[in-house]
């Protein structure tokens, strides 16, 4: 198990109480040192979603490029992540592929994102409206869609951090309220905050 260490250095200056401060001679310094102790590193779970409208053509081409950058990163980090994503509304990671992680080599990674991104819209449909990453994400983590036999099942893990990406040059244009979203995800996630 790998271990963090923070501490952290407290300095305060003690005075007594209602003395003049600019007639006392220097302060005494006292040092305090708090630490503390991390066990182990949670895995996380990273979902993109990413606009394919054509004003987004060359961002959402560099997410893909990147994606190797990601994981061998992630690698060098010793973090234990899963890194997937959907297009379009249906919220459904497509692809032989349901995830990259950092054992996946760069060039396969870019390939596996490639695909889920889906550009040309020949596994998933493109919408007139790309800009509505919080109805992909509710759509991704809806029981029926990680549960058995849902097209992401097994992506996301319990006790895992999820961490949602939305890649757009367009405002959130979701059909509901911020709220009803954030409700949505707190569920599926199994937050009580």
């Amino acid at each position: 198990m790998r271990y963090g260490w923070l501490a952290a250095v407290f300095l305060a200056c003690v005075r007594e109480p209602g003395t003049d401060t600019d007639s006392d001679p220097a302060p005494e310094l006292v040092q305090q040192v708090d630490t503390f102790r991390q066990i182990g590193v949670p895995p996380v779970d990273i979902l993109f979603h990413v606009d394919r409208s054509d004003s987004m053509a060359d961002a959402a081409a560099n997410v893909v490029r990147n994606a190797g950058v990601l994981i061998t990163t992630l690698s060098s980090l010793d973090v234990d992540a899963r890194v997937a994503a959907v297009a379009g509304v249906q919220g459904c990671i497509v692809g032989d592929v349901s995830s990259v992680d950092p054992s996946t080599s760069p060039a396969d990674a870019v390939e596996a994102l490639r695909t889920m991104v889906d550009f040309d819209g020949e596994l998933t449909p493109s919408s007139a409206n790309e800009s509505r990453a919080f109805t992909a994400f509710e759509a991704a983590l809806a029981p029926e869609r990680v549960g058995s036999e849902g097209c992401n099942e097994g992506w996301r893990r319990d006790g895992a951090f999820l961490s949602l990406v939305a890649v757009s040059d367009a405002p959130e244009q979701s059909e509901h309220a911020w709220n009803h979203y954030l409700d949505a995800l707190r569920d599926a996630v199994g937050a009580d905050e």
